[in-house]
């Protein structure tokens, strides 16, 4: 079963941002939006363990750190992956360990994500 097409994502937390799915495989799908800014890659491989990945990719112009008066692209990317075994852990399990996660990263205006973010550890 897939994700819906297109898939729509707010990677500032406020604009929407649509990303039809441009490539399709075996357990794998990819979106990209019209602008080619916004990626989102979707896999899960299986091997001696389940792999699930969620992958955003975000790409910008920025003003050259070489040459100021030229352009130059840059991009980022954010990942979530569980690497599981085949056997022991419910889907349940692994959506509350991930919205565990998500909660200790956010709460309080996020800052324990910002220290991450800061290089803390």
């Amino acid at each position: 079963m897939a994700f819906s097409d297109p898939i729509s994502i707010k990677p500032d937390n406020s604009t929407t941002v649509a990303c039809p799915r441009v490539d399709t495989g075996n357990f794998s799908s990819e979106y990209l939006s019209s602008d080619g800014l916004t990626r989102v890659k979707i896999h899960t491989t299986n091997g001696r363990r389940l792999r699930h990945v969620f992958r955003v990719e975000l790409t910008k112009v920025i003003a050259s750190t070489v040459n100021p008066s030229q352009n130059e692209e840059v991009s980022t990317s954010c990942y979530l992956t569980f690497d599981r075994p085949k056997s022991g852990y419910t889907n349940e399990e692994l959506r509350k360990l991930a919205e565990g996660m998500f909660s200790f990263l956010t709460a309080t205006e996020a800052s324990t994500l910002k220290k991450l973010l800061g290089s803390e550890s």
